[in-house]
């Protein structure tokens, strides 16, 4: 419904997500709600939907972290707003999780925020690539509070507002870049 209030006022947005099923759940309720969604899959790459949301297809950009998290730039207005829906801790079954807990113990919980905060800033700056841009992260999960704004630069630390909801972030968003 956010991607849908942005795009009545002209604003496109880029939502990232940590899995395929999470990303197709998302392209559904999308569809649901009226969106014009690009996205990958069915034959289209990940850089062939990038490239045509660039050009100016769609009002929302759908992608997993792996594929939209990093090396992807969409300056100059592109996609001013960027939905985070949950930051990407390990699978508690994947092996590297398991060998991370018996050879690090409760220290495994810094090496996973560590990666968490990078991953954060990589996504942050998909749409701010110079003095010029302006853009708008909003962080959906809670467990981004104790990251966050850790792992920003001293430039960012005093735009970050950890207490809004998500209707206000959205609010404040159009007021920004709208």
């Amino acid at each position: 419904r956010s991607a849908k209030k942005l795009a009545k006022q002209g604003v496109r947005s880029l939502h990232v997500v940590v899995s395929n099923e999470e990303r197709q759940k998302l392209i559904a309720l999308m569809g649901e709600e009226g969106v014009n969604a690009i996205s990958y899959g069915n034959g289209v790459t990940a850089r062939e939907a990038a490239v045509r949301f660039k050009a100016g297809e769609g009002d929302a950009l759908i992608g997993t972290a792996a594929n939209f998290g990093e090396g992807v730039d969409l300056p100059r207005q592109t996609a001013p707003v960027i939905f985070v829906l949950s930051p990407a801790y390990p699978p508690p079954n994947a092996p590297r999780t398991q060998f991370e807990e018996r050879r690090y113990g409760n220290n495994r919980w810094a090496i996973w925020n560590w990666r968490v905060m990078l991953a954060a800033l990589q996504v942050r700056g998909r749409n701010i690539r110079s003095e010029d841009d302006l853009g708008v992260t909003i962080f959906i999960s809670q467990q981004f509070r104790r990251v966050v704004f850790a792992s920003l630069p001293k430039t960012f630390q005093s735009s970050y507002k950890g207490d809004l909801t998500l209707d206000q972030c959205v609010k404040e968003a159009v007021e920004l870049v709208g």
